[in-house]
């Protein structure tokens, strides 16, 4: 496999990781928000994308490992 290739498809990978987790983080403050009846509670928001971000990653290593 060429460099060049891989770096495509690290290139894809990363951006699709991107992609979901601004989903999961957008879904994350939206539920946090609603839960908490639109107060910021800033704590709360944070600790939700952290959640999101390290769920997408460890998802991510299980279906690298499928491949």
């Amino acid at each position: 496999m060429s460099t060049e290739r891989t770096n495509v498809t690290i290139g894809r990978r990363v951006s699709r990781v991107a992609v979901r987790v601004a989903v999961f983080s957008v879904v994350g403050v939206a539920g946090t928000l609603i839960i908490n009846r639109g107060r910021a509670n800033v704590p709360a928001v944070v600790a939700t994308i952290l959640i999101f971000l390290f769920m997408n990653i460890a998802l991510e290593l299980v279906l690298a490992r499928k491949n």
